[in-house]
């Protein structure tokens, strides 16, 4: 009896042991593999949305696995499993003696060829972790499963585990494991703690043996059978609420890196915030109540929406992350409240995978190839509110047939929020919308939730006309459904062209004077109508501009002889305007669809058509593409090489490393420049490059110029062996104050990380 008791004691510990380290390894597989593969892929968020998409699939084979294999005989599950956890870890120290880590492929598996990049980075990811995440998907389940039949109460509080596990995973490495260790160190690292969690795994299996033989029938008949209330439509609600959960990540995550930068750091907070809703909806039924989250969940959608017609970043990641937290909080809410009892945890947790992994992929896959726009963002934001309404409409004992007093002051609430509405639509969907409306509209809003909720505290219990009820809940959804509308139509006035592919979506657009270019909510560039000022450089090029100021005052343009020129990203192609015949000019540029937009017999921006200089376009990674033509011995001897290119607000990681700057240094003229554009950074990128110029003894000199017609500020950053030309007089009128940030350590492909210059700003301000 002694060794019996001894035995199950054990779970309570054990189990919940393995739970934490199986999903702090997942997460910490992903952050691996995502910065792995992120400048393989020329840094696009779309590279990190995938590998969303991608693991949320390796989840669900996981929970499918878990699910079949709870229906079996004991000893064959014990034998199955062992034999896949064995082929995991036998799979790793193959993968040991061939790559520089045991998750991390070599550079020969680095895809030169970008077309289907989708289907290039799932093949990577697979081949790289993809059984070994398979094996940790599946032990929350068959944990939860052996649990029941250890004779344990409530598995689901491995589901909290598991997500305090995740969101110590995912927290940690952006903080602590980015910033201290290289990329080779972190799968080595990775590689022995799963080792650890493949021995906690086993030790787990041996305990639930040491309670006694079961076989499909009997005891575990029983653990597999749905609660009574689980019919069809049990697991529809399943499978919506956790995709659209699903979905907001993946479509708040994309938005994100897409005006940020697609780094760690900018992953963790969306993706933790998707985990922290699991772990207060699940972690107790008191944590989430109807009363407070649904007003705040329709006020978060409402905010993020005025949000978005701001057109601030300032404003519109916090109202984003809001709404992010807001719907997941509300879905996992509900999922938690509908979920079976203990005796049937692994289908559960198999609607939950496979709501996960058909969310994900409906929001990274399917919808950047049938929308044009980022439709999927405002589609996510209604669905969220019909699936909440949806469920209380299937729970008889909800709001929806109480009627009590808290509803018919939403009503009241409602009618505020819709007459405010109703005369200020224009103004919602008006690019004018500056700062003060946007206040304006939270201050409504959050004053209406507020109200809705003192009237409840203070008239509970009176109850209200059911009719009137849902017709203010079905108000408010309709209402959100035409301000959707309206705002993608505004979306498409004067709109010449867009363009949506692997790195986002483009727009042209065209006003009175100007045609612009627009990646994302970033204008990357614009041209003049008019004839006469067609070949005037505009916006950061300027002839006022700090690359304006260079490239008019470069010696050789002063002596006038002819200059080679390099750019990394094409834009709208607006440095062609400083060609010279006899100059030559050479664009990298990765995104075909921005190429053929200044290529063809009607390009919409006409810089390079106009140019006298001879001028070539390179299509694919530019970093690429420059390692391989000094490879076959061709330097392009630039006397100015551009960095131009952006990935969300800021330049890709892998074009600002010691090694990227090695080529660079290879195709540069004697006293040639590299010229690195900062303008649109979020983050202070100036320290990393000065700390690539000292490490490679390069005179640095910050430069910021004017556009004369919009008072905007152009940064640009020059590095150069040239010390006379970085100290010339001519550049003084654009030379910054004198830049006294610190540096930081190098960056380099094995090692980058964002955490110290945050820290930086944090400090400074």
């Amino acid at each position: 009896m002694r060794r019996t008791s001894f035995w199950y004691a054990r779970p309570r510990a054990l189990f919940p042991l393995t739970a934490f380290v199986s999903a702090l390894l997942l997460f910490q597989a992903e952050f691996i593999l995502g910065k792995l593969i992120l400048p393989w892929f020329g840094g696009s968020p779309a590279a990190w949305t995938t590998s969303l998409v991608v693991f949320q699939l390796l989840l669900f084979g996981g929970y499918a696995y878990a699910h079949v294999l709870a229906g079996t005989q004991w000893k064959t599950q014990r034998n199955i499993h062992s034999a896949v956890v064995a082929a995991s870890v036998l799979l790793l120290i193959a993968h040991a003696v061939n790559w520089p880590s045991p998750v991390t492929p070599g550079v020969n598996w680095k895809p030169h060829d970008l077309s289907l990049p989708e289907l290039r980075a799932l093949a990577i990811l697979v081949a790289a972790i993809g059984l070994p995440f398979f094996v940790l998907s599946a032990s929350v389940p068959l944990l939860a499963h052996w649990l029941v039949r250890a004779n344990s109460n409530g598995p689901y509080k491995l589901y909290a585990f598991s997500n305090a596990g995740a969101l110590v995973g995912l927290l940690s490495y952006p903080v602590l494991v980015e910033p201290h260790l290289h990329l080779r160190s972190q799968g080595w690292s990775w590689t022995v703690a799963y080792g650890l969690f493949a021995i906690l795994m086993n030790a787990c299996a041996a305990i639930t043996g040491k309670t006694g033989e079961f076989s499909a029938t009997g005891a575990d008949h029983r653990a597999l059978t749905p609660a009574p209330h689980t019919g069809a439509r049990g697991y529809w609600q399943w499978l919506a609420l956790a995709g659209c959960g699903s979905a907001s990540l993946v479509a708040v995550t994309h938005v994100v890196c897409q005006d940020v930068a697609p780094a760690a750091l900018i992953w963790a907070i969306p993706l933790s915030l998707y985990l922290l809703s699991f772990i207060i909806t699940f972690g107790s039924t008191r944590w989430y109540g109807r009363a407070i989250g649904l007003p705040l969940l329709a006020g978060a959608i409402m905010i993020a929406f005025v949000a978005r017609c701001t057109h601030s970043v300032v404003l519109q990641l916090p109202a984003y992350l809001a709404a992010l937290f807001a719907i997941c909080t509300a879905c996992h809410g509900e999922l938690a409240r509908c979920r079976p009892s203990t005796t049937g945890p692994t289908s559960f947790y198999l609607a939950i995978a496979a709501g996960g992994a058909l969310g994900s992929i409906l929001a990274g896959v399917v919808a950047p190839r049938v929308f044009p726009d980022f439709w999927e963002f405002e589609i996510v934001l209604w669905a969220a509110g019909a699936l909440i309404i949806a469920a209380a409409i299937r729970d008889h004992d909800s709001w929806w047939y109480s009627g009590h007093a808290w509803w018919g002051a939403a009503l009241v609430a409602t009618g505020l929020l819709i007459a405010w509405l109703a005369g200020s639509v224009n103004s919602l969907i008006e690019a004018t919308l500056n700062e003060l409306h946007f206040y304006q509209a939270v201050a409504c809003i959050l004053g209406a939730i507020i109200a809705s909720i003192a009237i409840h505290r203070v008239i509970a219990g009176r109850p209200t006309t059911q009719r009137a009820l849902h017709i203010c809940v079905l108000a408010i959804l309709i209402l959100y459904g035409y301000l959707f509308v309206e705002y993608s139509r505004w979306r498409s006035q004067d709109l010449v062209t867009r363009t949506r592919n692997f790195y986002g979506v483009i727009f042209v657009q065209r006003d009175r004077f100007m045609t612009y270019l627009i990646h994302g909510a970033t204008f990357q560039g614009s041209q003049y109508r008019a004839i006469s000022r067609v070949r005037v450089p505009t916006l950061y090029y300027g002839y006022d501009s700090g690359i304006g100021v260079l490239l008019e005052n470069h010696p050789k343009r002063r002596s006038g002889s002819p200059m080679r020129l390099g750019v990394v990203g094409l834009g709208a192609g607006t440095l062609a305007a400083y060609g010279r015949p006899g100059d030559y000019i050479r664009f990298y540029e990765i995104n075909p669809a921005i190429a053929g937009l200044s290529q063809g017999t009607q390009p919409v921006f006409t810089y390079l058509a106009d140019c006298p200089a001879k001028v070539d376009v390179i299509l694919g990674d530019a970093r690429v593409s420059l390692e391989t033509e000094a490879a076959h011995g061709v330097a392009q001897n630039f006397d100015v090489l551009v960095l131009d290119a952006f990935s969300g607000d800021e330049t890709p990681t892998h074009l600002l490393t010691q090694e990227a700057v090695e080529i660079y240094l290879m195709h540069l003229a004697a006293g040639g420049v590299l010229a690195f554009h900062t303008t649109h950074a979020s983050l202070d990128l100036k320290p990393v490059i000065r700390s690539l110029g000292a490490h490679f003894s390069l005179a640095s000199l910050a430069l910021t110029g004017r556009d004369p017609d919009t008072g905007a500020t152009n940064d640009w950053v020059l590095l150069s062996r040239n010390r006379l030309l970085i100290d010339a007089p001519e550049l003084s009128r654009v030379r910054a104050v004198a830049d006294a940030n610190e540096l930081v350590p190098v960056w380099t492909d094995d090692y980058s990380s964002v955490w110290p210059l945050i820290a930086k700003t944090f400090k400074e301000r």
